[in-house]
This record gives structure tokens, sequence and C-alpha cells, in this order.
């Protein structure tokens, strides 16, 4: 599969720039155990797949693509005027889109499933 990174683009003034996650990588096995809890506005609320790990929470623990990491991780500027976001994005290795779900007409939010 070929895919190409998107130029960045702008919607309602605000400029999206984009991290491709254009290859599927690998589920590290201490991952599925890594979940941890955090007060929310309704309650505990479970937490896996953390992007923020390897960077704080656990160093030596890398759950998803650095991308995904600077992404999460980006500074909200207020107003809006540059965002950036995911895409293309392939699903990682033994697992497969589960799901997907259009938002708007310039986003998509997909789920990747275990096989």
């Amino acid at each position: 599969m070929t895919t190409t990174t998107r130029p960045p683009e702008t919607n309602g003034g605000v400029v999206t720039t984009w991290l491709p996650v254009t290859s599927a990588w690998f589920s590290v096995s201490q991952c599925a155990t890594a979940i941890y809890s955090q007060q929310g506005g309704v309650g505990a609320v479970a937490i896996a797949f953390d992007p923020f790990y390897g960077l704080s929470i656990d160093t030596q623990l890398t759950c998803l693509p650095p991308a995904v990491t600077s992404w999460w991780n980006q500074v909200q500027q207020t107003p809006a005027q540059t965002v950036t976001s995911l895409g293309p994005l392939v699903c990682p290795s033994q697992y497969t889109t589960g799901g997907s779900s259009i938002i708007d007409l310039i986003s998509t939010s997909i789920a990747c499933c275990p096989l």
C-alpha cells in the first residue's frame, strides 16, 4: 500500500498540518497490561495505550508510534490557528480497522481492533 503525506490545509482560518502513520507498528505486549486510572469529571477513567508513555510515565515503554505522541503532546493555541492531526493512519500489525466514523467534513475517527 502506498500512501503520501498530506499537505497542510486551511479550514475556517485554522491551518491543519498532518503527521503520517503510514506503516503498521508492532503492538508491544506490555502495553496490554499498562493500564491506569485517572479521576475524571464523571469518576475514574481507565487509560490504556496512552501516548504519554515514553515521555514521563514509563520512559522505557512506547505503545504508539512517535507521531501519535507528537500529535497528543502538541501545544494548543488560543485562538486555534494551527493544529496537527494524524493522517493518513495505518492500524498496528495484528490489528484491523474495526470501524470508522465521519466526524465532520475534514475529520474521520478510526478504531483499530485486535485480529
